[in-house]
């Protein structure tokens, strides 16, 4: 199961997304803005192209974007956690796995809000992180888990293609014996799928291009000035 074998669609689409849908003074504007500077600045840290000095500036604005959410969010531990360990991460087993764990965590704090197109997408991200990242004999039981959190956050709203989509990759995977139960569940899911919809067809699923945020703009239009202070070295905080 390769590392984009799930990502049909721009990355972190669902951020972008609920960003243009709620308000900016409101905290769900703020916690799904940390969560997708958070991402991006993971993707930079794994990707292995980013320098340091573009590393240094997207943790700067991850934190910055982490200082704006209340201390009742439940998921700001989370995201402080993966912006602490994502470049240790880059050179050390303890820390690769630490960062998928973390990222399981926010995903499922995401689920329980029943916030399932962040979750999805988190979860696609833990899964193609974890190819990336974790040791070989962990990504069979990190990368299966989170494909079937997917699945079963693509079910939930109602997007049965994508979950049939998840579940058979499960299902065909090459699959260790410890990861068997995530097997069955996913056979056991994919059945459901197809006595409630038997008819169900795959579908290509696009970018509207008269959304709000484009999904090859670097950042959210808000976060140069907002957060990361560019041009302006001497700033330690948001204003």
């Amino acid at each position: 199961m390769g590392p984009t074998a799930l990502r049909d669609f721009p990355l972190h689409r669902a951020f972008f997304e609920r960003l243009s849908s709620v308000g900016e003074e409101s905290v769900e504007w703020r916690a799904a803005f940390a969560g997708l500077i958070t991402l991006r600045y993971l993707d930079a840290c794994v990707d292995g192209n980013a320098t340091d000095t573009d590393l240094s500036g997207d943790r700067q604005g991850a934190e910055r974007a982490l200082a704006l959410l209340p201390s009742t969010v439940t998921e700001r531990v989370y995201l402080a956690g993966m912006v602490d360990v994502a470049v240790p991460a880059r050179g050390g087993a303890g820390g690769r796995t630490r960062l998928v764990s973390l990222l399981f965590a926010y995903g499922k704090a995401l689920e329980r809000q029943k916030a399932w197109a962040l979750a999805a997408d988190v979860f696609v991200s833990a899964h193609e992180i974890s190819v990336q990242v974790t040791p070989v004999s962990l990504q069979g039981e990190f990368t299966l888990v989170a494909v079937l959190r997917a699945g079963l956050c693509y079910r939930e709203l109602g997007d049965t293609a994508r979950a049939a989509r998840c579940f058979g990759l499960i299902i065909e995977s090459e699959a260790p014996g410890v990861a068997a139960h995530v097997v069955l569940e996913a056979r056991s899911e994919l059945a459901r799928l197809k006595a409630a919809a038997p008819g169900v067809a795959q579908r290509t699923l696009k970018w509207n291009g008269n959304s709000h945020a484009s999904p090859d703009a670097p950042r959210p239009e808000p976060l140069a000035s907002d957060v990361t202070g560019v041009g302006n070295s001497s700033e330690t905080g948001p204003t």
